[in-house]
């Protein structure tokens, strides 16, 4: 075991130690029932039923556009669900990367960047193990038993016992959710090439709009560090985690357009 970079409190081990290991650690849990039915059920029946909403305000008959309006969210689903499925291989090869020191020899446990893999890999864990509490208060015995497998409490108890500062909660966030925002930024720089070049945009522009994804990235990550600031004063635990995933959650339709036009106004 490792203490924290910034306290003394100890961390358990990590789940992997190598590239292989990472990779069945982590695909398992993509693939698994619960992370299926999050991000590919539920948001194919939720877009199925915007669509049929839709439909039936403006048709006599949406009845006659099921199988149309099926397709259409099927196919929206699955290639958001693949592109998600990218993102998370993209994060597995970066993560194994830092984790990894000279050749194949696995860097020291009291590195800090050890403990950046290490509190990325926690997300999912602290995210099962309070989905399934809130399923389980809740009365929903099947969707508990949906979620698998508990992780060891463990690194709940870390977790915990980091957020219970203002400062802590702050870093626990930010080393959370690093990865999936720079696998978000490298996706959208991607994008963002491939419409320059195909639309012929001139170099500022470019440079403009790459600007305005990387501050909408970094003004996230602090909102939710502050989120998990304000949640952690409720309470170490479930308090800084669900501030923490409402802030994620409601930060794409609330701040991320509205930080892109005043980053562009700014530099233009």
């Amino acid at each position: 075991m490792a203490y924290s970079h910034f306290s003394g409190v100890v961390r358990p081990p990590l789940r992997f130690e190598n590239f292989q290991e990472c990779w069945r650690v982590k695909w398992a849990e993509y693939l698994s029932t619960y992370n299926t039915t999050l991000m590919f059920f539920l948001p194919v029946m939720s877009d199925f039923q915007t669509r049929f909403d839709r439909r039936a305000k403006v048709e006599e008959e949406p009845e006659k556009f099921l199988r149309e309006d099926g397709k259409a969210a099927l196919m929206q689903g699955t290639r958001n669900y693949l592109v998600y499925l990218g993102k998370q291989g993209y994060c597995v090869v970066v993560g194994t990367m830092i984790l990894m020191g000279d050749g194949r020899k696995v860097i020291s446990d009291q590195s800090l960047r050890r403990s950046l893999v290490y509190h990325w890999d926690m997300g999912p864990i602290l995210q099962l193990h309070y989905v399934a509490k809130l399923f389980q208060k809740m009365g929903f015995k099947t969707l508990v038993r949906m979620c698998g497998k508990m992780p060891d409490t463990a690194h709940v108890e870390y977790f915990t016992e980091l957020s219970r500062t203002s400062l802590g909660a702050a870093v626990v966030s930010i080393e959370r959710w690093w990865l999936p925002t720079f696998a978000d930024a490298t996706l959208e720089l991607l994008t963002s090439t491939y419409h320059w070049q195909r639309q012929h945009h001139n170099r500022r522009t470019f440079l403009v709009e790459l600007a305005a994804n990387v501050g909408d990235k970094v003004v996230r990550l602090l909102c939710q560090a502050l989120c998990a600031c304000l949640g952690a004063s409720i309470n170490p635990g479930w308090g800084a985690f669900w501030f923490d995933l409402l802030c994620a959650l409601l930060y794409p339709g609330l701040l991320s357009a509205a930080v892109h036009l005043r980053v562009k106004r700014y530099l233009c």
